[in-house]
């Protein structure tokens, strides 16, 4: 993967609609089943395999976690590279047996089998309670493609599990540039290695939808480089 961006310390921290977990009693959560896409235009299954935390997950891969999405209307396909972001979305509260219910916000980076190939995803899970069909939600958004489909689980459950003492990786705009709205105004990319807001090259212009600069397909954009390299 090229185009990883690194775990950085920020001073403030920006989420959608909540705050992040707290650094030192961080939980973690597991998750399989799947929601309705209707991003192929008609109703179709989507399954997923969903894991994050703010424990480091070794071997390069960030922190704790993983993913696997597929959705049989569209074909696409993600498979997680790194896991970069992990936190809380509003309150977390317990439900009648002590067991924690709540929303969380996943991002890494993966490889998918459709264009551009690598790319920067965020998931937001929700575990409403028992049974996880029809009270807990799934969301996935892809940044450089545009793609965010979300609904209740019609199968499969959502298991947000007990603090493990682990901190780091809270969502950002930087390790999350998926699911955090960028408050930097950037209106190019952000070039490693200090994320210096740079004017993208004439050939990948601006995409405002994917918050960053794209290249013409099968070509991607390579951030490192600023230019546009073979996928």
């Amino acid at each position: 993967m090229r185009r990883i961006i690194g775990l950085l310390a920020a001073a403030a921290l920006v989420l959608i609609g909540g705050s992040a977990a707290a650094q030192g009693t961080c939980d973690f959560l597991t998750a399989g089943g799947y929601i309705t896409s209707t991003a192929s235009g008609s109703p179709a299954n989507a399954n997923f395999g969903i894991g994050g935390s703010c424990k480091p997950g070794g071997d390069q891969h960030g922190l704790w976690g993983h993913l696997e999405y597929i959705d049989h209307g569209t074909g696409l396909n993600v498979h997680w590279t790194t896991i970069t972001a992990y936190g809380a979305v509003g309150p977390t509260d317990v439900d009648a047996n002590g067991h924690p219910i709540g929303t969380r916000l996943i991002c890494g980076t993966a490889r998918t089998n459709q264009p551009p190939g690598d790319v920067h995803w965020a998931v937001t899970a929700r575990d409403g309670g028992e049974p996880g069909r029809g009270k807990d939600t799934f969301r996935i958004q892809v940044l450089e493609t545009g793609y965010d489909q979300s609904g209740s689980l019609q199968g499969g459950n959502i298991d947000l599990h007990r603090p493990t003492g682990s901190s780091g990786g809270s969502p950002n705009e930087f390790n999350c540039p998926a699911g955090v709205p960028s408050t930097s105004g950037c209106q190019g990319y952000l070039k490693p290695p200090d994320l210096t807001c740079t004017a993208c090259p004439a050939d990948a212009p601006f995409n405002s939808a994917a918050g960053t600069c794209v290249c013409t397909p099968p070509l991607i954009f390579d951030p490192t480089s600023g230019t546009c390299v073979p996928d």
